[in-house]
């Protein structure tokens, strides 16, 4: 991750880049469905897996909003991203309550299976706003034949897979996490982990303009790690939480949620931040 001239941000925390000198928008584009939330998984069998809500696929609806909620999978194939095709469209319905809407977050496939988080979010019409308080990552539902069925997290969003937040609508540290992106079935990994990184969000906020939103005021994004399968996932007890750097310069990692520590802050930049490993580069 970094930042670099001519536009660098006062206050950035990241170096600027060595490797990445600038980005050229080529004109190509391509639009394949009406609905939000992609975050597409490469799985071993070439293909992409990813989920999606909140509109329209292949004559599929899915609406994350409300007791009757739903969040949908599809698979994508093909080599090219102007040439591809969205095949086993489905929907699975998940209760947000207590919270207003339930939404899909990190999704990873790995050795065959598929973990598939959701999030919740909070509805305030009284402020004039839609959706503004960021609710917990729930769990994860997992399927082994991607995507046909599933088995629903054995955790609720009164009861979440990480113990946050203390109560609905406190802040959360890990909001909206998602995996990240090691390439095909997470063959770059260095170390067989997989990597949730979300921003914390809700509670105070200071300085906030009137009606603004939660999801507008951004804080500094934290880091859970795990090694992967149906056992782990879901276990609050395989999950370690980045702690901050010891005396040395090295990550420390620790089992107990409270100690978990920003992996960087700058407040009110961060937003909904994604990490993928760049292969030719070696870097991230």
């Amino acid at each position: 991750m970094a930042c670099g001239p001519p536009s660098r941000p006062a206050g950035c925390p990241f170096p600027p880049s060595k490797s990445l000198r600038g980005i050229a928008f080529t004109g190509r584009q391509i639009s394949y469905e009406n609905a939000d939330t992609w975050y597409p998984s490469w799985a071993a069998d070439g293909n992409l897996y990813s989920p999606w809500t909140d509109g329209k696929v292949e004559g599929v609806n899915s609406g994350s909003g409300g007791a009757k909620a739903t969040t949908g999978q599809a698979k994508i194939v093909g080599d090219s991203p102007l040439a591809l095709k969205i095949t086993d469209v489905s929907t699975f319905a998940s209760s947000p309550e207590p919270y207003g809407g339930r939404y899909p977050c990190g999704s990873l496939v790995y050795n065959g299976v598929w973990y598939y988080g959701t999030y919740c979010l909070i509805e305030t019409p009284k402020l004039g706003l839609n959706w503004d308080v960021l609710g917990p990552l729930v769990g994860f539902r997992t399927s082994s034949d991607f995507g046909k069925t599933w088995t629903e997290t054995p955790h609720t969003p009164a009861d979440p897979l990480f113990p946050e937040p203390e109560h609905v609508g406190g802040p959360v540290k890990l909001g909206a996490p998602h995996f990240a992106d090691f390439g095909r079935n997470m063959e770059h990994s260095p170390d067989a982990y997989a990597y949730l990184v979300g921003p914390r969000r809700g509670g105070q906020r200071p300085q906030a303009a009137a009606g603004q939103s939660e999801l507008d005021h951004r804080r500094p994004d934290y880091l859970a790690r795990v090694r992967p399968s149906l056992k782990t996932m879901n276990d609050r007890a395989s999950w370690a939480y980045f702690g901050g750097h010891s005396k040395s310069g090295q990550a420390v990692w620790t089992r107990d949620f409270a100690k978990i520590r920003p992996l960087f802050e700058w407040n009110n930049r961060a937003g909904c931040v994604t990490i993928t490993y760049n292969a030719p580069s070696r870097s991230t």
